[in-house]
């Protein structure tokens, strides 16, 4: 394979005066390496190049190393723009339109792309694998080179590079299989033991319900962290897989009643409690079907107004209000007070216990009101005063505090 080299003497800027009078679309490739883009990137700003580059992608980190010397930090690296698609905005749109690079979606980028998306697969279900990338992927590759300048703003995850790379293109591609203990990871995919739940979720009306969240959890002991989970689609429609066992199928367990969702925690087929469910026993390969939960209750909104007031009595102006169940530590609505009144509506329903919070600024500098118990009864005719006089460690205490009594409502 060709490896394309140039160092970044007198002769690379003879080669890019070369192309400084053609058009953005007749601008040839430079032949140079990722080492001489990153030891003076201004030099190449702008220009389409070649390189002989491998992907060195990782946890939230898209970047490629020159193939024949990793050391050096590679610029971010993202596919290019398809035809007819519009220039990203942002500091570098105006080079983007004076170099355009598409996109080239052949045989070649097909198969670049099939060698990075093909993963390893642990033989062990609980083992916890990021990436699994199965080959080390380096090919020759045209893009544009975008730098953002010493001093500005940056590329890719947090802003975290100065150089970025547009691939537009690739040939010659080559695999290398990384190492991996085989006996641990699997090249095919693996099948574990595991049955499928399906069914509908309907409101009090026999509506379907959109985008809740059903889950299934042990019918015995702990409950872990992660459970089989999906949000409902359009038609109320779920499904789970779930290895073989004894479940109850919950929806919004761990998710409090919105305006979007007025749906309370509850079991199939509709209870509201865990001790009035109906296990689900699943054995390997097969599927439970007309899991259908239905809400027998019909949420009715009630608001609060809340009025945030100063240590001095005076309108506590921007100060966040917002209400959590006292069984769950999720918020269910918040509001500012942006108005010189200090004032704010929040939307919870009938029949639930709420908790109403109110804090001004953050960090350090955060202050916030003693949390106020809104019952079943409380009344809504009047707006409930909440006063900012407690400092930054009680403001943490008492959340603390309520989101413990939360998590352990949740508990067996």
């Amino acid at each position: 394979m060709c490896i394309y080299r140039l160092a970044l003497t007198s002769s690379l800027l003879i080669v890019l005066s070369a192309f400084s009078g053609r058009t953005a679309n007749a601008q040839e490739p430079v032949g140079t390496t990722v080492c001489a883009i990153m030891q003076n990137p201004v030099a190449l700003a702008g220009h389409i190049v070649k390189v002989r580059a491998t992907v060195a992608s990782g946890f939230e980190s898209s970047t490629i190393a020159d193939a024949n010397d990793k050391s050096c930090r590679g610029p971010w690296f993202e596919d290019a723009l398809k035809k007819g698609e519009r220039p990203r905005d942002g500091y570098d749109a105006e080079l983007q339109r004076r170099h355009p690079v598409f996109l080239k979606e052949d045989d070649n980028m097909r198969r670049f792309d099939d060698a990075l998306s093909a993963v390893v697969y642990p033989r062990e279900k609980r083992m916890i694998l990021i990436g699994g990338n199965r080959y080390n992927v380096t090919a020759t590759m045209t893009g544009r080179v975008d730098d953002a300048g010493a001093n500005r703003l940056g590329f890719g995850h947090m802003n975290a590079y100065r150089v970025r790379f547009v691939l537009s293109s690739v040939q010659d591609i080559s695999t290398e299989e990384r190492d991996y203990n085989w006996a641990e990871f699997s090249r095919e995919p693996v099948q574990f033991p595991h049955g499928t739940i399906r069914g509908k979720l309907l409101d009090a009306l026999g509506r379907p319900v959109k985008s809740a969240s059903v889950e299934a959890i042990p019918a015995q002991g702990e409950v872990p962290i992660s459970n089989p989970e999906a949000s409902t689609e359009a038609d109320g429609s779920y499904s789970l897989s779930v290895e073989p066992g004894k479940y109850f199928v919950v929806v919004n367990r761990t998710i409090p009643a919105s305006e979007g969702i007025p749906v309370l925690a509850t079991y199939f087929p509709e209870a509201e409690s865990e001790a009035n469910a109906t296990t689900l026993d699943i054995a390997d390969g097969k599927e439970l079907t007309d899991i259908d939960i239905h809400i027998r209750r019909t949420l009715i909104p009630r608001s609060f107004e809340v009025q945030v007031l100063l240590p001095s009595g005076k309108a506590a102006i921007d100060s966040y209000t917002y209400l959590t169940q006292t069984n769950q530590a999720p918020i269910v609505g918040y509001s500012v007070t942006h108005t010189s009144e200090g004032k704010a509506r929040l939307t919870g329903f009938e029949g639930v216990d709420y908790l109403l919070w109110a804090e001004l600024g953050s960090g350090p500098n955060e202050r916030c009101a003693k949390a106020v118990h809104l019952g079943l009864d409380r009344s809504n005719e009047s707006p409930v005063v909440m006063k900012i006089d407690l400092a930054h460690s009680a403001c943490s205490k008492q959340e603390d505090d309520a989101r413990s009594a939360a998590y352990a409502a949740q508990k067996r």
